[in-house]
């Protein structure tokens, strides 16, 4: 993929990287494409959808002739930070991913369609989020649906990593020495004391666990990834913003049902079978799914032995193509729509 930088408003930046096939677009010009647009989860960015030729999202692209941008999500890389972005907020106020979905919806998106949409062919734009950038994704979408006019056009949304159901005793704590009721607290009470963003850095052999399923003493036959995608570990990590980490792991689950709720666009939903913060069995699933109530068509789905980051796992391909077989239907069914319009 190739790196971009723009600026989106009052000195505020945007980077990332992007992936626009040359097809021949004397016989497609006029088909409908999705520009698929990827928000990392905390602790990486934008590299996570090209973190090696094996695993970059330009497989797809140019498999089938799809663009797609994969952003820094703010405070990642080259992106500014919005706002208050370490002040948690509450069920009733603005939290730290509800400000990055609304400065996405209102300032990011509109200016990445004003500078790619001629430039990569597309007609529409799918949203596509991963854990903590999949429920930034969720509201994002969410936003779209409640203003007035929309500066860009929304066709779909596809979201993973994320759920309703936490598990009882997540294994998520970057520090094993502190108990879980006195590491939250911690957190927040140090979050909300300074107006400066702080931030965690997963430790190597932590984070190859949390989202990658892995310990040294497992044996190959249980591995759900290439033990080569370990060598990626140290690249791919960065610091994430410890508000962000505390609003998915404690305050998504008060407010969650109200977002989803808004959503009007086609969803497609998957869940990892194997995660460390949220359950992927019984009926949680489908009752994440349903509850997007206002999204004219829902797909959900449950990935079998994927790791919370499939996108680095054995089931990475495979999990590629179902978000650009659902994006591009998506596409399609907007343009249909506008036509009798």
């Amino acid at each position: 993929m190739e790196t971009f930088g723009i600026e989106v408003a009052n000195g505020q930046k945007i980077t990332g990287r992007y992936c626009f096939p040359r097809a021949n677009r004397t016989t497609s010009e006029k088909t409908a494409r999705p520009l698929i647009v990827c928000m990392h989860g905390a602790s990486y960015d934008s590299e996570y959808y090209d973190a090696n030729a094996d695993y970059s999202w330009s497989i797809l692209a140019n498999a089938f002739d799809i663009p797609i941008v994969s952003i820094d999500r703010p405070g990642y890389s080259g992106s500014t930070g919005v706002p208050d972005q370490n002040v948690l907020g509450d069920a009733d106020t603005p939290t730290p991913t509800q400000r990055q979905a609304e400065y996405f919806n209102s300032k990011v998106i509109p200016r990445l369609w004003d500078e790619f949409w001629v430039k990569s062919g597309a007609s529409s734009v799918v949203i596509l989020g991963h854990s903590v950038g999949g429920i930034v994704a969720i509201q994002t979408a969410a936003a779209y649906a409640t203003q007035k006019t929309s500066t860009y056009p929304l066709s779909g949304l596809i979201v993973s990593g994320v759920g309703c159901v936490p598990h009882q005793r997540p294994e998520s704590q970057p520090n094993d020495q502190t108990s879980n009721g006195d590491k939250e607290k911690k957190d927040h009470e140090s979050a909300e004391s300074t107006e400066k963003p702080k931030s965690i850095t997963f430790e190597r052999t932590k984070k190859d666990f949390l989202m990658l399923d892995y310990t040294a003493d497992k044996s190959p036959a249980d591995l759900l990834i290439n033990p080569d995608v370990l060598q990626l570990t140290e690249r791919l990590n960065h610091p994430a913003p410890l508000a962000e980490v505390i609003d998915i792991g404690q305050l998504w689950r008060s407010y969650w049902r109200r977002e989803t709720a808004k959503v009007n666009v086609p969803v497609f939903y998957a869940m990892n079978e194997v995660d460390p913060w949220f359950d992927s069995s019984g009926a949680s699933v489908p009752m994440f799914a349903g509850s997007f109530t206002r999204s004219p068509k829902v797909v959900h789905s449950r990935i079998a032995r994927a790791p919370h980051c499939m996108e680095l796992s054995l089931q990475a391909r495979g999990w590629m193509l179902q978000c650009g077989g659902f994006a591009l239907e998506c596409a399609v069914a907007f343009d249909l729509g506008n036509r009798k319009r």
